[in-house]
């Protein structure tokens, strides 16, 4: 969504794109391991759900703050953008895989396991039509 958001809304230029997913590939490789230790056992899971929650409302206020400024207020605020997401995807990963895991009963682990997957399939094939079709459509909020 990123990406559709800097070339439609904003005044960033174009070339930013990549550095998005220059910026999720290289902190996930580097966080995922640290991030899943501090997600341990369902409270840290529980607290990492909260964490997702408050990164993803930061990440969606700063790449709404992209279009009130120049080229470089947009480029920098989608970038931080970016780094935001990631984060938030980091937490909403570990924190989903661990609590699927803790919450289902040992004899039934794989069937829960295999629902939780498929949920983020439907996620994975809803998600961008619904973003593009609605999210983009609307714009950001006007208050």
């Amino acid at each position: 969504g990123l990406p559709l958001w800097l070339v439609d809304r904003t005044s960033a230029p174009h070339a930013l794109v990549p550095a998005f997913l220059i910026i999720n590939t290289v902190l996930v490789v580097v966080l995922q391991l640290s991030v899943s230790r501090r997600a341990e056992g369902p409270r840290r899971a529980t607290r990492a759900v909260l964490l997702y929650g408050v990164l993803m409302f930061v990440c969606c206020a700063v790449v709404a703050a992209a279009t009130r400024g120049g080229a470089w207020v947009a480029g920098a605020a989608l970038l931080v953008g970016a780094l935001f997401a990631t984060l938030a995807e980091l937490m909403r990963s570990v924190s989903s895989w661990e609590l699927a895991v803790l919450l289902a009963p040992p004899e039934a682990r794989a069937a829960y396991l295999g629902v939780a997957g498929m949920s983020q399939s439907i996620q994975k094939s809803a998600g961008p039509p619904l973003l593009t079709g609605v999210v983009m459509a609307a714009g950001p909020g006007r208050g």
